[in-house]
């Protein structure tokens, strides 16, 4: 699951469940998400990545 800052609910919810892992937009490298066989994003953390990444 991917989160952005200020998530701690989200993060709280996901952690404990078993092989998923949760990671910040801030800490995300590629091969967080080369192996997943699902990506979960939060609508937060999408419009984080399009910031970082000059999209909006």
């Amino acid at each position: 699951m991917l989160v952005s800052e200020g998530e701690e609910n989200a993060v709280l919810s996901f952690r404990n469940l078993p092989r998923v892992e949760v990671t910040d937009t801030s800490d995300l490298l590629v091969s967080d998400i080369m192996g997943a066989r699902t990506l979960l994003v939060t609508k937060e953390a999408v419009g984080q990545l399009n910031r970082m990444g000059g999209a909006g």
